[in-house]
C-alpha cells in the first residue's frame, strides 16, 4: 500500500468496497472510461490524494467513497453521476468548493442524518447545476457552505 500512482484499465466497471482504503501514499489516480460505480470506501483515508477527476460514465458514488481524504482539494464530478451516497466526502478537510452536475437526482444522508459533506470544514461553496431545492437536504452537512443553484 505504498504506491503513489494508479492507472485503472478500461475493463473496470466498479471499484469494490475499500479497493484502495488507507493507501496514504497514493497521490494520483488515472481513471479509464468504463467505470460506472465508485464503491463504498474505495479511496477512504487516502491522505495523499489532492485532486480527483472522475471520468464520464460514472453513475454512482457510494457511501464513504472519499471518506477522510484529508488533503483532497478538488474533485470533478461528471455529468453522468446520478447518485451520491452518504458521507461520500466526509472530512475532506481541504475541499473548498464543489459542483454538483445537473444529472444528480439523489444525495443521500445516513440514517442518523450525517450528510455527504459532513466534516468538510473548508467547503464554502457548492454549485448545483439545477433549479433551487431540486435536491433535498442542502447543504448536505457542509455547515460553512453557501449553495448556489444555477439551473
Amino acid at each position: 500500500r505504498n504506491f503513489q500512482k494508479i492507472v485503472l484499465p478500461h475493463c473496470i466497471e466498479e471499484l469494490g468496497t475499500a479497493s484502495f482504503y488507507n493507501c496514504r501514499q497514493l497521490q494520483s489516480v488515472t481513471f479509464a472510461t468504463g467505470l460506472e460505480i465508485v464503491g463504498s470506501g474505495a479511496f477512504a483515508e487516502c491522505a495523499g490524494l489532492t485532486e480527483i477527476v472522475l471520468p464520464n460514465g460514472v453513475e454512482i458514488i457510494q457511501d464513504q467513497a472519499f471518506y477522510q481524504c484529508l488533503n483532497l482539494e478538488t474533485i470533478s464530478i461528471p455529468d453522468t453521476v446520478t447518485t451520491i451516497n452518504a458521507v461520500a466526502f466526509y472530512k475532506c478537510l481541504k475541499l473548498r468548493e464543489i459542483t454538483i452536475p445537473q444529472s444528480v437526482v439523489t444525495i443521500r444522508a445516513t440514517a442518523t442524518g450525517a450528510g455527504v459533506f459532513d466534516g468538510c470544514v473548508s467547503l464554502t461553496k457548492i454549485t448545483v447545476n439545477q433549479p433551487e431545492n431540486s435536491i433535498s437536504g442542502a447543504p448536505w452537512g457542509a455547515s460553512n457552505a453557501t449553495v448556489l443553484w444555477t439551473g
